[in-house]
């Protein structure tokens, strides 16, 4: 019974899924959030913290291929670790510092860089595709991210 449950729960997720079609969210924080997922950061006045422990890639090593007459490199992960990830809300950004016309193009000639801090409302587009039309730049809403709860400590009894 429990297994028929499971199958129609997931029949019905996926004909909902492919009748909405496919969606994706972005937004210009990802230097800021360290690879911690948007649904699971959290912040405090000077980090950004994971909620529940991620899964993440301890040890990247490369894999040399042939392809066509080239060596490809592939990096696989030969260690997976679960664990809480910090990540600092003040973050450098690229940008463009000077462009140059170059034929009938605008091309970038030279970067800077400047310093952000990740505000605890940012804005975040929600892109949803079905077949090959989507509504790029998608719809955009205000995210929130909650403040971390602080954990208490322990109280110690004496002996």
């Amino acid at each position: 019974m429990k297994l028929a449950t499971m199958i129609a729960t997931v029949l019905v997720s996926l004909t909902a899924t492919a009748g909405n079609g496919l969606s994706y969210s972005y937004h210009d924080y990802d230097a800021a959030l360290g690879g911690i997922k948007l649904e699971n950061a959290c912040v405090t006045a000077t980090e950004v913290q994971s909620i529940q422990p991620q899964t993440i890639c301890a040890e990247l090593v490369p894999t040399t291929r042939r392809e066509v007459d080239m060596d490809v490199t592939d990096w696989n992960c030969a260690k997976w670790e679960v664990s809480h990830l910090t990540s600092s809300r003040t973050f450098q950004r690229s940008f463009c510092a000077k462009w140059a016309r170059e034929s009938d193009n605008d091309v970038c000639v030279a970067f800077g860089s400047k310093t952000e801090f990740m505000p605890q409302t940012i804005k975040v587009a929600t892109v949803t595709a079905a077949g090959e039309n989507d509504n790029f730049p998608g719809v955009v809403s205000s995210f929130t991210f909650p403040s971390c709860r602080k954990t208490a400590p322990v109280p110690t009894t004496p002996n």
